[in-house]
């Protein structure tokens, strides 16, 4: 079984930690990112430090690079 967040969070408060980063697997914004969010910041007087980072697309430029690495290039 796969642990919820407040589970998750709950024993890494109790093992001492006190800076929590956090990269989620999502690829872009929108509820479940911002559902991470508003969990990880109820959390946020059980840490000194709590970073989240932002998911693969963020930025359009993130969306323009990430079009360029999976175009097809003609063979040579």
């Amino acid at each position: 079984m796969i642990p919820s967040i407040e589970e998750v969070m709950a024993e890494i408060a109790s093992d001492g930690i006190e800076t929590l980063l956090v990269q989620p697997t999502h690829l872009m914004n929108g509820y479940e990112y911002g559902d991470l969010v508003e969990e990880l910041k109820k959390h946020s007087d059980d840490f000194e430090s709590i970073k989240i980072g932002a998911p693969l697309l963020t930025s359009d430029e993130d969306f323009v690079k990430t079009a360029q690495a999976m175009a097809v290039l003609p063979s040579s």
